[in-house]
């Protein structure tokens, strides 16, 4: 019989001690007001970051570490704002943030974009750089690379964009006082962009074995797997052509990166729900492995697409 077993709850982990935290602002014995938890990703490591409402009308940004059971505070917005898309690096240094923009009445007649997409010095110094400000949905997320984090000056970040590209960001870093680590030239960070994929309608990011899955159409439906190595190159190890109807994704789809709690898909619009499932290999590759793609059709029908993959360049 399989038995599961909880292994996080929100209220339990996080929110009971972010009312401490806010009680203990306050000045207060007892903090009841609504701090609006919500969980925005879930790193490899297992550590779930999610965002809050502050009681001084801030918006605030949290790890959770599964290991320590442990909350940490990473970043405070000084208003409040819309966390649409989160990631942190392994050495916690930087914070990746897309905001979905205030698109009120009283903000519809200002040229605001309605996607800011930041990338935040969190060790200790706490400067920003504006990555994106366009009118479409930003999913970011850091590649996590096996290294000391003492030793690591460089981190590299996925950008995903609704307009249907992937972006690669190769982040150089450097040390201050022997301690602060700040982007190096960051008005040159524009220029060390990758460009990864181009014109995705769907996309599924496994952050255990770092690989992104993704589906282009020209003439057919083609699945792309992209492996990223250690060395922070890349490469495609699967190209496989399915048999899909001509709409069947008639948005872009984001799968596995985090939940955005202002944009939700109405599942009435959504003809096919594609997941893709392999082993759970990690940083350790088999002569061959087996890559199960599922295929969920408005009808309640189920097509699957088996494959056996070899992977001759590792």
């Amino acid at each position: 019989m399989l038995k599961l077993k909880q292994q996080f709850d929100l209220q339990r982990d996080v929110v009971f001690d972010i009312l401490r935290k806010e009680a203990s602002v306050c000045r207060v014995k007892e903090y009841s007001e609504d701090v609006d938890t919500r969980i925005v990703n879930t790193e490899r490591d297992g550590s779930v970051l999610y965002s809050w409402k502050g009681a001084t009308g801030t918006t605030r940004i949290g790890k959770y570490d599964p290991y320590t059971k442990q909350n940490k505070l990473l970043y405070t917005f000084d208003k409040q704002v819309c966390v649409s898309s989160c990631s942190l690096n392994k050495e916690e240094t930087l914070l990746a943030v897309s905001l979905a923009q205030n698109t009120s009445a009283q903000q519809r007649l200002k040229p605001i974009s309605r996607c800011l997409t930041l990338l935040i010095e969190i060790h200790p110094i706490n400067n920003t750089k504006v990555l994106k400000a366009v009118d479409c949905r930003v999913k970011v997320q850091f590649l996590h690379q096996e290294t000391e984090w003492k030793s690591a000056l460089e981190s590299h970040l996925l950008l995903f964009t609704e307009d249907g590209y992937v972006d690669l960001y190769h982040v150089l870093l450097s040390k201050q006082e022997g301690y602060r680590v700040v982007i190096s030239n960051p008005e040159r960070l524009s220029r060390a962009v990758e460009r990864i994929i181009e014109d995705f309608c769907w996309v599924q990011w496994d952050g255990h074995t770092q690989r992104l899955y993704c589906l282009t159409r020209k003439d057919k439906f083609l699945l792309r797997c992209v492996q990223f190595y250690q060395n922070h190159s890349c490469d495609t190890v699967l190209e496989l052509v399915l048999e899909l109807p001509a709409n069947a994704f008639r948005t872009v789809r984001f799968v596995s990166l985090g939940f955005d709690h202002y944009h939700v898909e109405k599942p009435e619009q959504e003809l096919v729900r594609m997941r893709v499932f392999t082993n759970r290999l990690g940083n350790i590759f088999t002569p061959h492995t087996s890559v199960h793609i599922y295929c969920f059709f408005r009808k309640n029908t189920c097509i699957t697409f088996c494959v056996s993959v070899l992977y001759a360049s590792l």
